[in-house]
């Protein structure tokens, strides 16, 4: 049995952005620049982009109805932040709209847009687009393909120690998360040694050893090692292609104009203010790589993993 969702209006179909990259590679900044162009709305971590396609995955949602249920989801997020429906105004969080928007885009928004017919009347003349932003999507390259066979992918990456060491200062992959987790983290319930135990939906039956026995540095190398493996590995994202991009987070920092003029390209936007006050707050340097001090605790076979694919990068 399969469900659809009525109401759909394609609009945005062929102007939807992902932008993803492992945890802690600098997608909430770079995600904020996105939302500050002219005529980009923007969403921050959407989690059913994740939510939907792995229970397709897993076998809970039916393939179909999964897909439908995407498409529905991302069409309500597009009419929420065109109405300005879901702002949020706090400053302390990622998600802080005046983080990225002038208020005064809120204002005409306000009084110009009073439902969805005027939402898709000011979509239509402005040519708007949407970007998403959504860490470990490129688990999910095919689905999301499928359900919009026009999305555009922008991936980041950042050198596996720096994110390992940030993902442990955040505890985020400690027993303790595991244990009391949040309402937000997607984790399946996996028997070891006769217990069980929760675990991110990401982690692949082969690497639940080496990962459960490694400490929380290590534990950052393999999630980035099983992350960009899928990356690496799918057959959808082409940055030759045109409508896929790449670029390395430490090229952010050492030369912001560069990667910003490459982003107004291909979004097909032009900056405003608020980008250019983003574009002033980088720290132009040359990024030094976090060494881990002493023998890593993990297995041998990982670390020559995730060698194979920093030899990628150079």
């Amino acid at each position: 049995m399969s469900f659809s969702f009525g109401g759909r209006e394609p609009i945005i179909d062929k102007n939807i952005f992902l932008l993803t990259g492992v945890t802690r590679s600098g997608t909430t900044f770079f995600g904020k620049v996105l939302g500050s162009l002219k005529n980009v709305e923007y969403q921050f971590e959407p989690p059913f982009m994740l939510w939907i396609p792995a229970m397709s995955e897993a076998g809970i949602l039916e393939k179909e109805t999964a897909k439908e249920f995407l498409k529905a989801n991302v069409y309500e997020v597009f009419y929420d932040r065109i109405l300005a429906r879901a702002d949020n105004f706090r400053p302390s969080d990622d998600s802080y709209i005046l983080g990225y928007t002038q208020l005064s885009q809120l204002e005409e928004k306000w009084k110009k847009i009073k439902n969805r017919a005027d939402a898709n009347s000011f979509a239509i003349e402005r040519n708007i687009k949407l970007a998403l932003k959504m860490p470990n999507a490129q688990l999910f390259y095919e689905f999301y393909r499928k359900v919009f066979p026009e999305i555009k992918f922008i991936h980041m990456v950042r050198h596996p120690f720096d994110v390992a060491l940030s993902v442990q200062k955040k505890g985020w992959l400690s027993d303790l998360s595991f244990s009391t987790p949040s309402a937000s983290f997607a984790r399946k319930t996996i028997v070891y040694k006769g217990k069980n135990l929760n675990v991110p939906f990401w982690l692949d039956d082969e690497s639940v050893e080496g990962f459960i026995a490694s400490d929380e540095f290590s534990r950052g190398l393999i999630y980035w090692r099983i992350i960009m493996y899928a990356h690496l590995s799918s057959a959808v994202f082409n940055p030759n292609s045109g409508r896929d991009w790449e670029f390395r987070y430490e090229d952010l920092v050492a030369e912001p104009e560069k990667i910003f003029n490459e982003a107004y390209k291909f979004i097909g936007a032009e900056s405003s203010e608020k980008t250019k006050e983003l574009l002033a707050n980088v720290k132009k340097d040359r990024v030094s790589i976090y060494k881990p001090q002493g023998k890593l605790r993990i297995p041998e076979t990982e670390l020559a993993r995730i060698e194979a694919i920093m030899s990628k990068y150079g």
